[in-house]
């Protein structure tokens, strides 16, 4: 049954007549036409649906429109003053903190939410003002055949989300099991966690990409070739022969002393793999990536080059995971507490990046944002293997990590 509804919308009154249990941000979407409000995860974790209620950020998608009667509603098209930007929007605007801009209002709602809590955060509290990636485990026991062919998969995760879980190839006995409640891990962590770009996705890659590593040089199989016979997704062979060719790859059996490794998966409807090259210092464990080809065939491409864009700036984004950004904690005390001890990518740490988009017309466009993030860790890891023949466990690969590899060797 329809209800009318009241409530201050940006500074002026709405009212509208509906069903009372219809989210937020469909109503202001559909019925105000605010679309700066975005649906992203519909979960209330990503933060893409964002509005200040009573001053106070609440995520849209887990609202009914009928809880906000009587409050005041603000979304990112009634921050800006007469036509002129708020300062905080300003400052996204010239410090280039956009990303593809789906994501930023949320963003930005968040800041000021923030702001009006406590106009002088110190960058501790900025730190903590969010939620982040939760620690999970990954365990499985496969096995393969005198031909190479894997004839057995069984994976667990505990407390990564089941994205990116199943596994793409084609194995007779496979089983995939889902532990804990994903992104949101309660009582696991001493903080906040929720979604990171490709939420799950990446912890899940990096735990089959390791494995199937793993077995190609048990198989002394070169790993692209190994992939490939353990395919049948057509679309998955195409984009690795495609990758393979815009690498100038050249097949060699693991450990090969070259520094180069293989990665693929998919996300959001797009198949997505990359080949690294990395040089590893044995004496300090510090990896240097020097090298990274992405292809990935999302369908009919849009815009090419904004999906290009976004393939790099995952590739970018994915050496933070891969490589130093960790939060350390334990027994309930985190010892990770602002930037200076919160190791992310500079502009000295990018490699050269090689992208490649397929041409597919005839598909269906896919998702461009996050697929190329997804590889990451697992690509770094497999060539970290192929330099050294010491393979890292465990993400971010520090330097004092890769050592202990080394060590075990």
């Amino acid at each position: 049954m329809e209800e009318l509804i009241r409530f201050e919308l940006n500074g002026k009154p709405a009212e509208i007549r509906l069903d009372p249990e219809l989210t937020l941000m469909w109503v202001l979407r559909n019925q105000f036409g605010l679309t700066g409000t975005k649906y992203g995860c519909g979960l209330g974790f990503c933060g893409a649906c964002t509005v200040l209620i009573d001053f106070r950020p609440v995520r849209s998608c887990m609202l009914a429109i009928q809880d906000v009667t009587g409050r005041k509603v603000l979304t990112i098209e009634g921050l800006a003053t007469n036509g002129t930007l708020h300062p905080i929007q300003k400052a996204f605007v010239e410090n280039d903190a956009l990303q593809c801009g789906f994501c930023t209002p949320g963003m930005i709602m968040s800041v000021y939410g923030l702001l009006l809590r406590n106009p002088g955060p110190t960058r501790q509290e900025e730190f903590f003002y969010d939620t982040f990636l939760p620690a999970a485990v990954v365990k499985v026991r496969a096995g393969a055949d005198l031909k190479g062919k894997i004839v057995l998969w069984d994976y667990s995760q505990y407390f990564a989300g089941s994205r990116g879980s199943d596994t793409i190839y084609d194995v007779p006995h496979s089983r995939t099991t889902s532990y804990g409640q994903g992104w949101t891990a309660p009582g696991v962590h001493p903080f906040a966690t929720g979604p990171w770009r490709a939420p799950g996705n990446n912890t899940n890659t990096f735990g089959r990409e390791s494995q199937i590593d793993i077995l190609a040089f048990r198989a002394g199989i070169d790993p692209l070739e190994f992939r490939l016979m353990n395919l049948e997704d057509e679309r998955m062979i195409a984009v690795l022969k495609e990758l393979a060719g815009l690498f100038g790859y050249s097949p060699a059996k693991t450990p090969s002393g070259r520094g180069i490794g293989i990665a693929c998966g998919t996300d959001a409807g797009t198949y997505v793999a990359h080949i690294a090259e990395v040089k590893v210092d044995r004496r300090t464990g510090q990896i240097k990536v020097e090298r990274v080809a992405c292809a990935q065939d999302m369908g009919l491409c849009i815009n090419p080059q904004g999906a290009a864009t976004q393939m790099e700036g995952c590739i970018a984004m994915g050496l933070g995971y891969a490589l130093s950004e960790e939060i350390k904690f334990s027994g309930g005390r985190i010892h990770t507490r602002n930037f200076a001890t919160y190791g992310l990518p500079t502009f000295s740490s990018m490699p050269l990046i090689e992208t490649r988009i397929l041409h597919k017309p005839d598909q269906p466009s896919q998702g461009g944002g996050e697929p190329a993030i997804i590889c990451m860790g697992a690509v770094l890891a497999n060539a970290v293997f192929d330099a050294t023949g010491a393979r890292p466990f465990r993400l971010p690969m520090t330097p004092e990590r890769v050592k202990e590899a080394l060590a075990s060797i």
